[in-house]
């Protein structure tokens, strides 16, 4: 009959060390330089003397929408978790070249696309 007490309190140990390790990583992230700090002094200067920042922020010369028209944030959710399971694997092996870099000619322009899954 102790191993329910026990199961909870390791469970209640869990969740405080996952609530304190994520504290620490958003104010670590938060707070640190390394991770970007806002601009000042000469930087800011020139930061101001771009053509696309105004109002405080910097501006796209384009409308460029975050979404493709017709859809919204609601629209997008729920087809992400409700997309069918069964369409996860490509039915067929993905074309590839193998291209050992070393080998490609100089004099000749080409494109390597490095791509990920």
């Amino acid at each position: 009959m102790v191993i329910l007490p026990v199961m909870i309190l390791k469970t209640k140990q869990i969740v405080m060390a996952s609530v304190i390790s994520a504290a620490v990583s958003i104010s670590a992230f938060k707070f640190l330089p390394v991770f970007g700090k806002a601009p000042s002094g000469e930087r800011q200067e020139r930061i101001s003397q771009s053509p696309n920042y105004k109002n405080g922020r910097f501006h796209n010369f384009e409308y460029t929408p975050s979404f493709t028209d017709g859809f919204s944030v609601k629209d997008i959710a729920i087809k992400q978790f409700s997309v069918n399971k069964k369409k996860l694997k490509p039915t067929s092996p993905l074309p590839s070249v193998k291209t050992n870099l070393s080998e490609l000619p100089i004099d000749n322009d080409v494109l390597v696309w490095f791509g990920h899954s």
